[in-house]
């Protein structure tokens, strides 16, 4: 090769990764980058859609209801689930206030210059046991929902759930 097509290909190299650094520098810097906030939001999740964090109820609900149809419930098992769904529902509509109220009054407790780390605590293991009742709640009426259910009905239901847990477990 002549010294000139070295020259012009050696240069091509070195400003493409001027170019290429650059362009990274600039995406990392963006809202969305990593220097300032951690690695950013996305990055646990991947690439993909991911989970739709925004609208979590609505996402569960369409996944429940999407459910419920295949097992083309009777009228009291449609009784069953939907005070399950209601159940949930109130929960979401509550809930999310009453975590914004949480994380504000945590982020100014925590932003004084002697934090009340014991106050903080009660008032997390406050919460911890309202979402434990919740949660025992909600399994109690799952178990009278299940209970409704033909054979038929259990093993969809079963299956349903032995797919998602070795879609999780792999």
């Amino acid at each position: 090769m002549r010294t000139r097509n070295k020259v012009f290909i050696g240069s091509g190299i070195v400003l493409a990764i001027i170019f290429l650094t650059g362009l990274g520098l600039v995406a990392a810097r963006s809202p969305m980058g990593c220097f300032d906030g951690g690695f950013g939001p996305d990055f646990r999740r991947g690439p993909g859609k991911g989970f739709p964090h925004k609208d979590m109820s609505g996402f569960l609900f369409r996944k429940m209801d999407k459910m419920a149809d295949k097992l083309n419930l009777s009228d009291p098992q449609k009784e069953k689930y939907d005070e399950l769904k209601n159940n949930i529902k109130a929960r979401f509509t509550n809930g999310a206030e009453e975590h914004k109220i949480l994380r504000d009054d945590f982020r100014a407790e925590i932003a004084k210059e002697n934090p009340d780390v014991a106050s903080i605590i009660e008032s997390m293991k406050k919460k911890v046991d309202e979402m434990s009742d919740f949660a025992n709640e909600n399994l109690d009426l799952f178990n009278e929902f299940y209970q409704s259910l033909d054979d038929t009905q259990k093993k969809m239901v079963l299956d349903e759930i032995r797919e998602k847990m070795e879609y999780h477990h792999s």
